[in-house]
């Protein structure tokens, strides 16, 4: 299978060795006259800078794009508004090592039928391999999806992997979202390194520095820009769940507290 690398192979439905290759339609297949039994067949991770699957394409009928992600210093694809907010939440939480698209394919048995599933969202973390779908509460809600994600959150385990949906509703929550995209449109510059020792010295003796101040140019070569920068970085912290204004302060992370905008 070029450019994927299959890392879990184990026993066809029939619980026997079988040559007939792996079903590769989009749909319930029952093999005629075969004892089945649910379980996963495969799962099969795309090549580094691949997709499992296309994504962008001109024929699409609904809207995609590419989306240049700060964490992952590449261009992500996505295949949905939904998905590209997420992308952005993802890329303001520090406690994400990275994440990647449309990471693979899993081939597997569910109520005796051959069924494929491509995953949205691969997440790796210090302490977890996450993968994750991204749907509307209605459709989250259909009997389908309901027996998929049962399945996948029972299985996935045995091979490393959590499992989980999330919700459309969610990431698309204000003022978060809005919050994440400015911190994120202002902190992809880097800092100096006077303007680091800067930063730390100021935060020594400052309990929080206020988003008017920095925008105002009162604590220069420190500014706003500077701060997200560090925000991204998991220096410091700002609450999301507020609309940012002149008020908004920035704290300092302390050592151990998690202050991301993870999605799971």
């Amino acid at each position: 299978m070029k450019g994927f690398c299959v890392i879990y192979l184990v026993d066809d439905c029939s619980g026997e060795e079988s040559n007939s290759g792996i079903n590769t339609s989009d749909g319930p297949d029952q093999l005629p006259g075969v004892l089945v039994k649910d379980g996963i067949r495969s799962i099969a991770f795309a090549s580094s800078g691949e997709i499992s699957r296309k994504v962008v394409g001109r024929s699409n009928s609904r809207p995609t794009g590419r989306y240049p992600s700060y964490r992952m210093k590449r261009m992500i694809q996505w295949d949905s508004p939904y998905e590209l907010y997420a992308f952005r939440l993802l890329d303001i939480d520090y406690g994400v090592l990275e994440f990647h698209e449309q990471p693979c394919v899993i081939h597997y048995c569910l109520a005796g039928n051959n069924q494929r599933h491509f995953p949205d969202i691969l997440i790796k973390t210090i302490e977890r391999k996450m993968l994750l779908e991204v749907k509307t509460e209605r459709e989250a809600s259909s009997p389908e999806i309901l027996s998929r994600t049962k399945f996948m959150t029972q299985e996935l385990p045995a091979y490393g992997y959590q499992y989980s949906i999330v919700l459309a509703e969610e990431l698309r929550c204000q003022p978060r979202l809005k919050n994440c995209q400015l911190v994120l449109r202002l902190g992809r510059g880097q800092l100096t390194i006077e303007q680091r020792e800067f930063a730390r010295r100021l935060f020594e003796i400052a309990p929080f520095l206020r988003w008017g101040d920095l925008k105002g140019g009162h604590f220069l070569p420190l500014g706003i820009e500077q701060c997200c920068r560090l925000v991204l970085e998991g220096v410091l912290k700002v609450d999301l769940d507020e609309s940012i204004g002149s008020d908004t302060k920035f704290l300092r992370t302390m050592p151990g507290e998690w202050a991301g905008c993870s999605i799971v």
